[in-house]
């Protein structure tokens, strides 16, 4: 095995110029016509199980598998709607469609580094231009909420890649109301530590892991009164920080952030509210992934 590059653009470079030097067969990742058509044995299956299905959601990366599911559903049953999903940094298929030819875009860092392409594969392209209904993309904190909507609700662990496809359904990229309807989860193979880190974000979003910045007079006896406010409002405090060299606010004030574990948006704002009820100044510390 041959680990190269930071990217798959790297890589294929690297394995396209082995194949040539030692001159040896290469198999294209995606680009492959009888790779595509291996991949449509999906769409197979899930008519098969599910006859009744109205669309079907796919993750978008070369494009093979949407293009393989898509041929092969649209010739059994042509009324189904094929979605295809892309991270939102990578959304070469999406622009390609547009504009009716192959644009190459994407080159940053994404939770969903297995449909991380910057090209869409020729074969799979002109599949997905004839069988294709539409294509839509989804963030990297929708990436990391689907991941843990997964693993608390269906005990499923997925990557980043795998998790697009329900990820826009769950943020209502398309209209799923009484539709009935398969979210292809396309993959497992996520690091650990990545998959811890994707939860502590996942919890954030929702509201339900939260950072406050709680502005209280510097003396003794502040932080036993912040502490039972937040434990008034049934608030789990798990992180308390000191500011004090640099707090923004005037001598004798010091600012205390506190990580707090709570049941949601809901829960936060009633605990930021009655922080200010109760003579401190409170509010959260938003961040983007």
């Amino acid at each position: 095995m041959v680990l190269h590059g930071k990217t798959y653009a790297d890589a294929y470079e690297e394995a396209c110029r082995i194949q040539q030097t030692r001159d040896l067969v290469f198999i294209h990742p995606y680009d492959d016509a009888l790779l595509i058509a291996g991949q449509g044995t999906v769409g197979l299956e899930l008519l098969e199980q599910e006859p009744d299905l109205e669309v079907i959601v796919v993750p978008v990366g070369g494009g093979s598998l949407i293009a393989g599911i898509a041929t092969a559903v649209k010739h059994l049953a042509p009324h189904v709607e094929i979605i295809g999903v892309e991270a939102a940094s990578y959304p070469t298929t999406q622009r390609s469609l547009a504009a009716s030819h192959i644009e190459a875009c994407g080159d940053t860092a994404t939770l969903a580094d297995g449909i991380a392409v910057r090209q869409v594969g020729e074969l799979p392209f002109a599949q997905m231009q004839k069988f294709v209904d539409r294509i839509v993309t989804v963030t990297e904190e929708e990436i990391a909420s689907s991941i843990l909507a997964l693993v608390e609700q269906e005990k499923t662990v997925a990557e980043g890649a795998g998790a697009v496809a329900l990820a826009a359904a769950l943020e209502k990229r398309f209209d799923l109301r009484g539709r009935r309807t398969a979210c292809i989860v396309s993959g497992g193979n996520i690091d650990v530590n990545t998959l811890s880190k994707i939860i502590e974000r996942g919890l954030s979003r929702d509201g339900r892991r939260v950072r406050l910045s709680i502005d209280v007079p510097d003396r003794p006896g502040s932080l036993t009164r912040v502490s039972a406010v937040i434990a008034a409002c049934r608030g789990n405090i798990l992180e308390v920080h000191h500011e004090r060299a640099f707090a923004s606010g005037p001598v004798g004030m010091t600012a205390m952030r506190f990580t707090l574990e709570t049941r949601g948006r809901e829960h936060v704002e009633e605990v930021i509210e009655q922080l200010n009820k109760d003579g401190f100044t409170a509010r959260e510390e938003r961040r983007e992934i």
